[in-house]
């Protein structure tokens, strides 16, 4: 019998001895660890390359984790850090998000967290070395080594160690409410984790926002992550002022593009077809993308929160005056500098120029009917207009 590739116990051992520290913070992240590495041994079928990424990836995670809450007990400042409305995009993916994320962080007054903070978030950056610190580079190297940055992958989700991050990447310090599905398949990863609390998760997560900022602050933060969609309570109990920019886009389009950004990530880390079957994963998330909009609706009923709604359409085709009607709707200063900075990004970030593939409902194995039945509610809530299916 093959002995396990990973072990919980032996990833924790090689991060303390990497670093000289033990303390892993109050969160209990090693049953999520055991977990996660016991998928990644009997589920994820791994190919060389993706167990080189899984060993280093969390590797770097945990090591990073002791640092962060070392530097929480050297910097008395960080626990005094006040995280202060919030902008939160908690929308589906494929939805125009990268680019309003994007569009949103030119913004100097929108503190958003990029690549390579996520991931090598210790020390906590200044804000004078912020464009030059000497862990972009790092950064960007094991993108590059982990296979990240293949075209095919960033075409469809451009991921870099100074690009704006979401919010899953920087849950990867606690093990729970990660990325990793859309890695590796691990299904029993995911369907264990389901039960921890999510108000923990995202009072880990404002700890680490207090870090991020204690040297290099911002108005407000800037976040994004369509598992948001799902535990808007959750969010709102720790970030009772957040405000939401929820975009919106026919289904048709979402699920091809969604399946194929699944496609070119496990295909990337396994030789098993099975791990990457876009029919498949569909099958597996159309409910789950639907739970999520069930979830949203029901607490958009009686949320004091601020919503602003927004069609792809109307990003896609005038991306700037739907910017000027998010931030009249939340009542917040658009200078002219500011609007010449997300011209100058649209204008060097324009749709398909990083060729982007042309998806197909019909390839995806899924009918217009099932769409429909699936989502035709919540487009009809929204009057998301319909696209032609490919």
């Amino acid at each position: 019998m093959r002995p396990a590739r990973f072990s919980a116990g032996a990833l924790l051992d090689g991060a303390r001895a990497a670093t000289g520290l033990e303390d892993f913070g109050g969160f209990d992240l090693v049953g999520p660890l055991r977990l996660l590495c016991d998928a990644l041994n009997e589920e994820a079928g791994l190919n060389a390359q993706g167990e080189l990424f899984a060993r280093e990836r969390l590797a770097t995670v945990l090591a990073t984790r002791l640092k962060v809450v070392e530097d929480r007990k050297r910097v008395p400042e960080v626990a005094e850090q006040q995280i202060v409305r919030p902008i939160v995009i908690p929308s589906l993916p494929r939805t125009g998000t990268t680019m309003l994320f994007n569009l949103l962080a030119q913004d100097p007054d929108n503190r958003v967290p990029l690549g390579w903070e996520t991931l090598l978030s210790s020390p906590p950056p200044r804000t004078a070395s912020y464009a030059t610190d000497e862990r972009i580079a790092e950064a960007q190297a094991l993108l590059e080594r982990w296979g990240l940055r293949r075209p095919e992958i960033f075409a469809i989700h451009p991921l870099g160690a100074d690009l704006a991050e979401e919010c899953p990447f920087l849950c990867e310090q606690w093990m729970v409410y990660t990325p990793y599905n859309a890695f590796w398949n691990v299904p029993s990863y995911v369907a264990g984790t389901a039960a921890v609390s999510r108000v923990a998760v995202f009072r880990e997560h404002r700890k680490l926002l207090q870090h991020l900022q204690v040297r290099k602050p911002g108005k407000r933060w800037l976040l994004k992550a369509p598992a948001h969609l799902a535990h808007l309570q959750e969010l709102t109990t720790v970030y009772p002022d957040a405000v939401f920019v929820q975009t919106h886009r026919d289904l048709r389009k979402i699920l091809p593009s969604y399946a194929s950004l699944f496609n070119a990530l496990r295909s990337t880390f396994s030789d098993d077809p099975r791990n990457f079957d876009v029919q498949a994963m569909l099958a597996m998330n159309i409910p789950a993308l639907a739970h999520r909009l069930e979830r949203a609706a029901e607490f958009r009923k009686d949320a004091p929160q601020t919503f602003v709604d927004v069609l792809y359409a109307d990003l896609a085709a005038s991306p700037l005056e739907v910017v000027r009607a998010i931030y009249g709707r939340l009542d917040l200063e658009l200078t002219s500098a500011t609007e010449r900075r997300m011209a100058a990004w649209l204008a060097e970030n324009r749709k398909g120029s990083h060729g982007a593939p042309d998806y197909s409902l019909a390839a995806a194995g899924i009918s217009d009917d099932a769409v429909e039945a699936a989502f035709g509610a919540y487009m009809d809530r929204f009057a998301i207009p319909r696209e032609r299916s490919a």
